[in-house]
């Protein structure tokens, strides 16, 4: 408990919301939250459906929701700049093909005989684009939230490209 608070309390204070009472309580709530899923969760006590239907309908709103978001965000970015920007693909690069291809390469070098499945997994997750959320979280917290629109955009129509040819790659190597 004192660790989440603790990693609470970092984030608020850097976004410089230390003090404020919205934020008090915020963390005592998420932290009742958390607490009671636990006890649920360890106890195996269930919601009726009509509550865990509601749930799992808001739940379900949640990736529509990021792609409204981003396609808002990359409504006002010329798209022509999205794809001859070189920070933009230099950081493409490392995300999809430079940090799979090292943890490949850590996979082979580290031999143990992983599972073929293991391995593709860990490749995969490496060689995934930028996670959507990430520009819903930049506009909450007031980062470069177009940027963030930007990455994702990128990263997306790169890894159509880039990830069967690092899951190819990992079998033939494996």
């Amino acid at each position: 408990r004192h660790l989440l608070r603790g990693v609470g309390s970092a984030v608020n204070e850097r976004l410089g919301a230390v003090g404020d009472v919205r934020v008090a309580v915020d963390d005592d709530v998420q932290m009742l939250l958390i607490e009671l899923a636990s006890v649920l969760f360890i106890t195996g006590i269930r919601f009726p459906a009509i509550i865990t239907e509601g749930i799992s309908m808001v739940g379900d709103m949640t990736f529509p929701l990021s792609m409204l978001i981003i396609g808002g965000l990359l409504s006002d970015i010329n798209l022509l700049s999205l794809i001859t920007d070189v920070k933009l693909f230099l950081f493409s690069v490392l995300k999809l093909a430079v940090v799979p291809l090292v943890v490949l390469a850590l996979f082979v070098v580290c031999g143990g005989n992983p599972s073929l499945t293991v391995a593709l997994v860990c490749v995969t997750m490496c060689a995934a684009p930028t996670a959507s959320n990430t520009a819903v979280v930049a506009e909450v917290y007031g980062g470069n939230a177009p940027l963030a629109a930007k990455l994702v955009g990128i990263t997306t129509l790169y890894s159509l490209v880039t990830m069967p040819l690092m899951l190819i790659l990992a079998e033939r190597l494996l």
